[in-house]
Order: structure tokens, then C-alpha cells, then sequence
């Protein structure tokens, strides 16, 4: 059968890009033939046939060890948004059908896996159970927004503390944080003013994370700053080294809570030290799964004096699911890769 005019075959299809960014994501071609199911030959292969479609090689092959070249680390992104477009156009059918299958790619920042993340992807797996939901971890929310702008993730939830430049950003809620100290300690004065933590020794993660930055603003508005004693990327020690003494911690006050239980001594802040959370996503039509976490978040969304822009940042893609789905229920330049093993 003749080709429609106009029409060029080319290496340049679906298969051999997701075998591109496996080898990428894998760290290699032996583990990414091993992911992928096929065998290392025609891994191999595939890559060279896209090598020769794009005019010279995407990756330096030095003995075991694999690094992209700069035509390989420019073709990453651009390779992550054709394969998530595709998939976008395959999860259009999937609407139809309430979202019966798909993925959500989502990423959130380390301190709010306690508040709000469960409760937000509870309710969301509650009315989504087909969706499978990928959660990436960045380490302070200029990554976050990095990983929404290249596409490793649809969706982020972070704070309003930084600008998240090119994308969409809709408010979601307000989180409180107070004071914890470890189990034992004399209680002091009800409630602390934030100048007071100058003076105790705290447990802090890195500067530029989003805790410590908002910690040392408020420090920074007395001309103070943290006495740390501990500092720690590991943000899952933080509760576990002060329950065992090592020093206080301000906390958000669901991680406060569990403090609590387990016999620390907390203590609110006045005034309140709080800051502003927000979902931020790449402009455009969200795939059906970012639709629907979006009307979902709409829903569990406390808005600061009324404000309902969330509503614009994607609900509206979302109502048509939320209403089918309401229907339905009523009727019953040289990265190191790494080297293979």
C-alpha cells in the first residue's frame, strides 16, 4: 500500500523515544532492556536507528558507562512531552468512561506528606480507584517547579513561597505551624512569640527549604536567626529526633498533632506562623487524571478571605467528570548516567 503523499517513514516515532528516555531513566542500557522487557540488542538498535534519524549519537558509550550528549540532554524534554501528549490522547477515551484507567504524575513537597497530601489523594483514590498515582519527591519547591515545567510531573503541590515562573499557580489552603518540643520539657509562656525561638536550640532543614526559609523570615523581621542544632535533609528525622530530646522543631500543626500523642510539648505561635499552599501545573488542557485531582482539591480547598481562583486554575476542566461521574453514582551537555551493571 502506497504511502499518502507528503508522508516520510521515520525513526522518529513513539517506541524508540520511550526507549530513549528508559535508557535515561534507568541509568543504562542493561537495566533499561531489563524494565522494558526487551533484549539489550534491540534496545541497542532502536537507539542507533534514532541516532541515525537525528543526524548523530544521543549518548557516549565509555566501556560500561553511558552519558547523554548535549543532542541527547536537548532531547530529554521535548522527548517527555511528545510521549505525555500521546498519552494524554489516550486517556480522552479513558474520560468516557470515568477515568476507568491512566496515571497521574504528581509532585509534592516532603513536608506536607502528612497535611494535606493524604487527605487530598485519599479522597482523590476514593473516587478515582483506577488512576494510579506517581508522587515525586523534590527537595525544596524550586525543584517542585522545575519537575512540573519539564514535565517529570503534571501536577505540584508546594507553597506560595517562591514565583513559579511559566506556570498556572491556584491557591488550595492555609497551614498553621507551631512549636515542638520534646517530651518532658517545662512548658513555656502560652503562646510563644516567633523572636522566642532564636533562643532554643532547634532542629532545622537546609536553608532554602521551604520550613527553614519561612522560619528565618520570621526570625529575620526581629534581626534574629535560627540556633541550630541539628540540620537535616532527612525531613522524616525531624519528629523522631525530638521525641528522642535532641531539640525543638516548628512544625505544621498535623505533624504537631502526632508530636503530641507521642508525649511532646507543643506550643501555637503568636502571631501565627503560617504559610499559603498552593497546586501549580504547566498552562494548557490538563490530561482527564489532572482534571479530575483538580475539582477533587477544589473540593478540599480552604481559601484565604474567599478567594476562588481555584476554580480557574482547573476545576472547570474537571466539572464535566465530577458531573458524568455524580450522574453515574445517582443511577447506581554530558550528564553521567551512571554505568551498567
Amino acid at each position: 500500500m502506497a504511502a499518502p503523499a507528503g508522508y516520510r517513514a521515520s525513526a522518529l516515532d513513539i517506541r524508540r523515544l520511550s526507549l530513549f528516555l528508559a535508557v535515561v531513566e534507568h541509568d543504562g542500557f542493561t537495566r533499561a532492556a531489563q524494565a522494558v522487557f526487551i533484549s539489550q540488542p534491540a534496545l541497542s538498535q532502536a537507539i542507533a536507528e534514532l541516532e541515525a534519524e537525528l543526524g548523530g549519537p544521543l549518548f557516549h558509550r565509555l566501556g560500561r558507562t553511558v552519558t547523554l550528549t548535549e543532542a541527547g540532554a536537548a532531547l530529554v524534554g521535548p522527548a517527555r512531552a511528545v510521549l505525555r501528549e500521546i498519552d494524554a490522547a489516550r486517556q480522552v477515551t479513558a474520560e468516557v468512561n470515568q477515568l476507568s484507567r491512566g496515571r497521574l504524575d504528581l509532585s509534592a513537597l516532603p513536608t506536607l506528606s502528612t497535611d494535606p497530601l493524604p487527605a487530598l489523594l485519599g479522597a482523590y483514590r476514593q473516587a478515582y480507584p483506577a488512576v494510579t498515582v506517581h508522587i515525586a519527591s523534590p527537595g525544596d519547591p524550586d525543584e517542585l517547579a522545575e519537575q512540573v515545567r519539564t514535565g517529570v510531573a503534571e501536577i505540584g503541590v508546594t507553597d506560595a513561597s517562591r514565583a513559579a515562573d511559566g506556570l498556572e499557580t491556584v491557591p488550595f489552603r492555609r497551614q498553621q505551624l507551631v512549636a515542638v518540643f520534646p517530651p518532658g520539657s517545662p512548658p513555656p509562656s502560652v503562646p510563644l512569640r516567633p523572636g522566642a525561638l532564636a533562643d532554643i536550640a532547634l532542629i532545622v532543614t537546609p536553608p532554602g527549604s521551604s520550613g527553614r526559609t519561612l522560619l528565618e523570615a520570621a526570625l529575620g523581621r526581629e534581626g534574629l536567626r535560627p540556633l541550630v542544632a541539628i540540620e537535616t535533609s532527612q525531613r522524616e528525622a525531624v519528629l523522631p529526633l525530638v521525641l528522642a530530646g535532641a531539640g525543638a522543631a516548628v512544625m505544621p500543626e498535623a505533624i504537631a498533632s502526632l508530636a503530641a500523642a507521642q508525649g511532646a510539648v507543643t506550643v501555637p505561635l503568636d502571631p501565627p506562623l503560617t504559610r499559603d499552599l498552593v497546586i501549580v501545573r504547566r498552562p494548557g488542557p490538563p490530561t482527564p487524571a489532572a482534571a479530575a485531582f483538580l475539582a477533587v482539591a477544589a473540593r478540599l480547598a480552604v481559601r484565604p478571605h474567599g478567594d476562588q481562583r481555584l476554580d480557574q486554575g482547573g476545576d472547570a476542566a474537571g466539572r464535566g467528570v465530577e458531573r458524568d461521574r455524580d450522574h453515574q453514582e445517582g443511577e447506581g551537555d554530558g550528564k553521567a548516567l551512571g554505568a551498567d551493571p
